[in-house]
């Protein structure tokens, strides 16, 4: 019997059906192939609470306050090539972190099924897109730092205004239907470097506001990490996800008005 390779977010009978299909254990020649999104996650995530390279504390840039608060002036600083580089490679290896995590967690099966060369390609081009997305990223966080919108050394928003449209944006953004079409669009019937830029491109254009929400609370703000993981799980869970994007889209535009008025 051929077995259907592929990856549908989230919770789809097409992912169901492999389920049924994928015998209880795990042969040698498919372990590598689920194993790598999962070491690709754990080695992210070690690299972000280390720092993500800039020599900082994840601890003493965690905050349960919001809008977040600090002591140090915001003086804007001008960047230079190398720095540039370290806020991209962050960026990049914080988005893997938790995109990964979901991709291993539930479309172990299909990687079951994919030969190694091909579960790395697919990977290749997967991360590739979100390469693109931190390179975008460091640049808006860069205009917001010049124009002293973004605290240089917290590295969170500092303008109430700012927090808000990226708050109320991402809000909005789940009510539309571009939203729900690259959601449903983000699987895949093969393990190729083209369908990992595919299904990476529907990953980061449904996902991409919720990320840039590190800007409003903080881009090494662990306590905003791991909430913003765990929506992106749940997200990618949920069957019905009309209830789930209505409660979450007045939640973060609800934040949108309180960070103006706070």
């Amino acid at each position: 019997m051929n077995r259907r390779k592929a990856i549908q977010w989230p919770g789809s009978d097409i992912m169901t059906n492999i389920e049924r299909q994928t015998p209880i254990g795990v042969s040698p020649a498919g372990l590598l192939p689920v194993s790598l999104p999962l070491v690709l996650a754990a080695l992210s995530w070690a690299f972000v609470l280390a720092g993500s390279g800039t020599g900082m504390s994840v601890l003493a840039m965690t905050s349960l306050h919001f809008p977040p608060v600090s002591q140090i002036g915001a003086v804007f600083r001008p960047w230079t090539a190398v720095y540039a580089i370290q806020m991209m490679l962050m960026w990049w290896i914080m988005m893997l972190a938790m995109m990964l995590l979901p991709l291993a967690i539930f479309a172990r099966s299909a990687f079951r099924q994919a030969r190694v060369t091909s579960a790395v390609t697919f990977l290749v081009g997967y991360s590739s897109v979100w390469l693109l997305f931190a390179i975008a990223a460091t640049g808006l966080q860069w205009v917001a730092e010049k124009a002293e919108l973004f605290h240089p050394f917290m590295m969170w928003s500092i303008s109430p205004i700012f927090s808000s449209a990226l708050l109320a944006g991402a809000g909005l953004f789940q009510l539309t239907g571009l939203k729900s079409r690259t959601r449903f669009a983000c699987q895949t019937s093969e393990f190729s470097l083209a369908s990992g830029l595919d299904f990476g491109k529907n990953c980061s254009i449904c996902t991409g506001p919720i990320m840039l929400l590190f800007l409003a609370g903080g881009t090494m703000n662990m306590a905003w990490m791991v909430g913003l993981t765990l929506i992106v799980l749940a997200e990618r869970r949920l069957d019905d996800h009309r209830l789930f994007d209505r409660l979450l889209a007045s939640l973060l535009i609800a934040l949108g008005v309180w960070s103006l008025v706070a």
